[in-house]
């Protein structure tokens, strides 16, 4: 019984901790998009809602294992308020932002269809 105890008290302490890595990368991701969406696109603040989309891995060629398999790349949703009220959908302002983790900044940003 103190062995079944004792894992899964691992369990639930691995997995808040992988929980708490994953939402401090979100939250980071989200600024760098953030920053992005204000500098660049010159989006004013209030204008705009951005949440995580999905992740994307990218294994890294070379002898480093520190940076296999980790969800390296942040898809982030950027949704900006004039596209909550257009009768048609598609063809607005809102953007798919890709924000690499790993460098920092912002590969990518593609309208949606």
């Amino acid at each position: 019984m103190m062995k079944l105890t004792f894992l899964l008290l691992s369990i639930a302490a691995f997995t808040f901790s992988n929980y708490c890595l994953a939402e401090n990368e979100n939250s980071t991701a989200i600024e760098i998009a953030t920053k992005y969406l204000i500098e660049v696109k010159k989006w004013k603040c209030g204008e705009f809602i951005v949440d995580v989309d999905s992740f994307k891995v990218v294994v890294l060629k070379g002898n480093s294992t520190e940076n296999e398999n980790k969800n390296n790349i942040v898809v982030i949703r950027s949704t900006h308020k004039d596209d909550l009220h257009s009768k048609v959908p598609g063809g607005g302002k809102s953007l798919a932002i890709e924000v690499d983790l790993l460098n920092k900044k912002v590969i990518s940003a593609l309208h949606y269809q």
